[in-house]
């Protein structure tokens, strides 16, 4: 089996040249999935970092905010018991409310564990965390102004007992979310007995294991501890989603990059294997089985593999660390807090999907040697091209057109189906583009020729007739530029349709130009305070402020739900959901229709405050639950009480996140229905006004309430545009990288074509024919290769497009001219340039020379 090493070895060096330019290829994609797999781990490690750094490591806290309410030991061992926490941390707060003469002025006490993530959430200055007894560590401003220094013995109030002095060991820099101002931290359970409050404490800080079970954890403390206030740490869980967003891009764009490689080798060798068709005839006829030959070529394809592999690891960390500072920049991470470190055991993924594509794309090459007669292949009866059958070519049209059609159609099919195929369409039509490229070079270059042919008549028909001649050894590489541009004006498109439609989805559901609320994840449990409508609303620059109240739970009784849509009470029975819940909503009516520009469609014009009893729906909630004007309603309360409502407007949409509600005056429903507070403030702002300056006054209302989010639709726009750009650009960098790995292709066919030609091109020479006539015809074969594969890039793209827009739903804004003239030049002069280079061996070329080898 030694001889099958050395065959390989031997032609690994013969073909030197081949096997460069294919590492070359290989490495670049497995340099874009090196850079795309670091920057995603970096990524997320510096936001990590940062995110502890500013909020502490742990996910969520609850517990009571009042003086001299507790938790035992027994009611954290039920938490525990849960075992969903990583890490519960205990909090003592004797001193929630500073009601003592004594405290003022003085930092907020914690006591907290050695390990508490909020206090390590604080850096050290200088000294070092307390860790037992007497000890305390404060933050730097609250030192400074004492004049404090490490290492003193302070005395520090602990009404209702005696002062007690205290040594300080550490000196805190509080982050940019502390919850407090000034803070001293001390061992909790020092503290607990300073105030004889042993085994008590009022804050617990829970990091989970599973952050999917964060939900859950939250609605079993609700149950066991109804009275307790919850943070979510809704602000930590947004700090990630940027990288939710794009984990899925990047690791598609990764697949794509590898699969390119795949192609690109499954080029190259079968190029290979028919250039080395004598070669594998004699070694069979010498006895190699075909078991051995393949083995030769997979040998080849795993040592391409593991070189391209490398070389791309070591390029794609140094591609990572150039990009690093502008990802950590659009991610929002500050300057100090990022770092380049490099996550080895990654770097071993891409290097096995490297080899192991290598090995995919020579498998279907190898097999074609399982065909070898010996005897044939000696009498030169087996041909170079093998022309695609018609019945392939028709099976392969029908394809591109079903695809297009379930493409474009998928949203019309999706009432029939009950899914949208779309996506299925488009990758039937793909499938059918890609496989149809020898077809569409033989009908493409002689119309591209045609303008050619009047200036240089020779070598424009010398070419054209090579190209469609050889055109299914070029085949491969003009898919993986068609396969790129296809990609790019996808990518162009599909950027744009989702930004009118992101444009258009926040006019309708965010008309207001600020919007105060409370997370969707904990609007059932928390809601804005309701002395924050008049502070705001006195702002200066505000307009007009409409207030939605926090929705009150009702039951719909009394109701005959026959009159009810069928499939909409199936849909909440299969579900398990109540639907005679009802949940009102109190609001000033006239100022909600003219800001969301909703329309009355039937019952009274809004233009009057709602009466009390009087009630507003959605179409959508009419049609639902069977309800008409002037019905009436009997809406059942929490504690039994029965509320009546009459309908006198049905109202087109809600902008509300929640859906359908019924609609009340706002004093009365905060009269009637007593709801906890504010569940948004929709605030319109006068002609001129500094958004910037309102949202500052807004966060100083809202301070302490890091919930509590704070829109600005135009904002949201601009970071959607940068978050598009940022897709843009890794896609495009994907489409450099394709065409860059397509020219490689490019080449290799082109050198192949030359060297099955050279018997032509050295008979051409002895007649008198110059090397620069015959550089015009190689030249002119890659640029109408080129073209070939820019045309069916674009017209692909442009169809492929519109199905994943549809599949999608989304729309079409326009066709990216520019974009689309820009692809067609670079194809054009990929060609060529591919050309020229392999155009350079022709200097080589002798009729003596070629003649001899031909006869050997």
């Amino acid at each position: 089996m030694r001889w099958i090493y050395k065959y390989a070895w031997k032609s690994i060096k013969q073909n030197w040249i081949r096997v460069l330019f294919v590492s070359l290829g290989t490495s670049l994609g497995v340099m874009l999935a090196v850079t795309l797999l670091l920057g995603n781990d970096i990524a997320n490690k510096n936001v990590e970092k940062q995110v502890i750094q500013k909020y502490g490591d742990y996910h969520l806290q609850f517990g009571y905010t009042g003086n001299d309410t507790y938790m035992d030991e027994n009611d954290i061992a039920q938490l525990e018991a849960l075992q969903v926490a990583e890490n519960m941390s205990k909090v003592f707060l004797p001193y929630p409310v500073a009601n003592d003469k004594s405290l003022v002025g003085k930092p907020v006490y914690w006591g907290v564990e050695a390990d508490s993530p909020d206090m390590q959430a604080f850096s050290l200055v200088t000294g070092r965390y307390p860790q037992s007894g007497a000890e305390v560590a404060i933050t730097e401003d609250y030192i400074e102004r004492e004049g404090i220094q490490v290492g003193d013995i302070i005395t520090m109030p602990f009404p209702p007992y005696s002062e007690k002095e205290v040594m300080v060991v550490g000196v805190l820099d509080a982050p940019e979310m502390a919850a407090m101002g000034h803070s001293a931290y001390f061992p909790i359970q020092w503290l607990q007995e300073q105030v004889q409050k042993e085994g008590k404490v009022n804050v617990v800080q829970v990091k989970v294991s599973d952050t999917h079970q964060k939900r859950w954890l939250v609605d079993e403390i609700s149950e066991k501890f109804p009275d307790v206030k919850i943070d979510q740490r809704i602000y930590m869980d947004k700090a990630f989603d940027k990288l939710h967003v794009m984990q899925p891009l990047v690791y598609s764009l990764g697949a794509i990059a590898l699969f390119v490689v795949a192609l690109l080798v499954m080029g190259s060798f079968y190029l290979s294997v028919r250039n080395r068709m004598k070669q594998w005839a004699l070694l069979r006829a010498m006895g190699s089985k075909i078991s051995h030959i393949m083995s030769i070529i997979l040998i080849e394809a795993c040592f391409i593999g593991a070189i391209g592999a490398f070389i791309g690891i070591v390029m794609g960390i140094g591609a990572q660390y150039i990009v690093t500072e502008q990802m950590n920049e659009w991610l929002g991470i500050e300057g100090g807090n990022h770092t380049f470190t490099i996550a080895w055991e990654l770097l071993i993924i891409p290097f096995i999907l490297g080899v192991t594509m290598a090995v995919i794309g020579a498998i279907i090459p190898a097999f074609i040697i399982r065909k070898i007669k010996p005897v044939q292949v000696m009498r030169l009866e087996i041909s170079n091209t093998v022309l695609t059958s018609n019945k392939k070519n028709s099976f392969y049209l029908v394809l591109v057109v079903i695809g297009f059609v379930i493409s474009f159609f998928g949203p019309t099919m999706e009432n029939v189906l009950g899914f949208n195929p779309s996506i299925i369409g488009t990758t039937l039509f793909a499938i059918g583009i890609l496989c149809l490229i020898p077809f569409f070079i033989q009908y493409l270059v002689p119309i591209i020729i045609r303008p050619f042919e009047k200036v240089i008549k020779i070598e424009a028909m010398i070419s054209k007739r090579h190209v469609i001649q050889y055109r299914r050894k070029a085949a491969i590489s003009v898919a993986i530029l068609s396969l790129g541009f296809m990609l790019s004006i996808t990518a162009n498109m599909y950027v744009e349709g989702l930004y009118e439609g992101t444009k258009q989805g926040l006019q309708r559901n965010i008309p207001a130009d600020i919007v105060v609320r409370v997370p969707i994840e904990v609007e059932h449990r928390e809601s804005l305070p309701v002395e924050w409508k008049e502070k705001i609303s006195n702002i200066e620059g505000v307009r007009e402020l409409t207030a939605f109240t926090s929705t009150v739970p009702t039951k719909l009784t009394n109701y005959d739900f026959s009159k009810a849509d069928a499939e909409w009470m199936a849909f909440y029975e299969t579900r398990g959901m109540d639907y005679t819940e009802v949940k009102v909503v109190g609001t000033n009516m006239q100022q909600f229709i003219e800001m969301a520009t909703i329309s009355v469609v039937e019952g009274k014009e809004l233009k009057e405050p709602l009466m009390n009893n009087e009630a507003v729906i959605t179409k959508e909630m009419a049609m639902n639950v069977g309800l008409n004007i002037n019905d009436t309603l009997s809406l059942a309360k929490e504690n039994g009480e029965i509320e009546e409502a009459k309908v006198v407007s049905i109202i087109d949409k809600d902008i509300r996140r929640e859906g359908s509600a019924v609609f009340m005056n706002e004093e009365y429903v905060q009269t009637t229905f007593e709801p906890v507070g504010y569940e948004s403030l929709e605030v319109m702002l006068e002609d001129g006004a500094s958004v910037e300056k309102i949202k500052d006054e807004m966060k100083r209302i809202t301070k302490g309430h890091e919930s509590a989010e704070i829109i600005n639709s135009h904002e949201l726009l601009v970071q959607q545009q940068q978050f598009l750009s940022q897709i843009t650009l890794l896609i495009r960098s994907l489409v450099v990288i394709i065409s860059i790995i397509s020219a490689i292709g490019l080449m290799n066919a082109i050198v192949a074509s030359i060297h099955d030609r050279r018997a032509e091109i050295s008979m051409i020479r002895a007649i008198g024919g110059t090397s620069s006539q015959l550089v015009k015809v190689i030249v002119m074969e890659g640029i109408l290769l080129g073209t070939c594969a820019g045309i069916i890039g674009v017209g692909g793209g442009l169809l492929f497009s519109t199905g994943v827009l549809n599949a999608m739903e989304l729309h079409v804004v326009r066709i990216p001219v520019i974009e689309i003239v820009m692809l067609l030049g670079v194809s054009i002069a990929l060609g060529g340039i591919a050309a020229r280079i392999a155009a350079l061996q022709l200097k080589s070329f002798s009729l003596h020379d070629t003649l001899k080898e031909l006869s050997a």
